[in-house]
């Protein structure tokens, strides 16, 4: 797909409204659960917003859609749909992302946005990754 995000991808309101119009081509009423920023130095990164849904009376409704974005060309390099058993993921949340989209999380981005780093943001939280080791080494709530 050759697009490209027209809105500030540190504004996850912003972003995730841009980006569900597209995803629902491929999935109706898509519930965005996760934003990730892989951030690697100052030329290197992308983002991956993840819409998922958990089934566990009919397995062949679950489905998971990643759409990864490059954080330097703002473009969207792959829209992935996976459905089935296979999509039962435990680690990601059933739940819609609500409570980060009303943050102004932008300042906080952009200081680790020429760190080697991973943020994962979901209703529990954002979670801080670095590299090596690949371990949470820091856990932020919105509670």
């Amino acid at each position: 797909m050759d697009y490209t995000v027209n809105s500030d991808l540190y504004n996850l309101k912003d972003l995730s409204n841009e980006i569900i119009p597209i995803v629902t081509k491929y999935q109706k009423n898509p519930r965005l659960v996760e934003i990730a920023y892989h951030f690697k130095g100052k030329s290197n990164g992308y983002i991956t917003l993840s819409f998922y849904q958990r089934n566990y009376k009919d397995t062949k409704k679950a489905y998971l859609i990643t759409v990864e974005i490059d954080i330097y060309n703002k473009k969207i390099t792959e829209i992935l749909k996976t459905t089935g058993e296979d999509v039962n993921d435990k680690r990601l949340s059933n739940d819609e992302l609500i409570k980060p989209l009303e943050k102004d999380l932008a300042s906080m981005l952009n200081n680790y946005s020429d760190k080697n780093s991973t943020l994962e943001i979901n209703n529990f939280g954002i979670w801080i990754y670095n590299y090596v080791p690949n371990v949470a080494n820091r856990h932020i709530s919105f509670d």
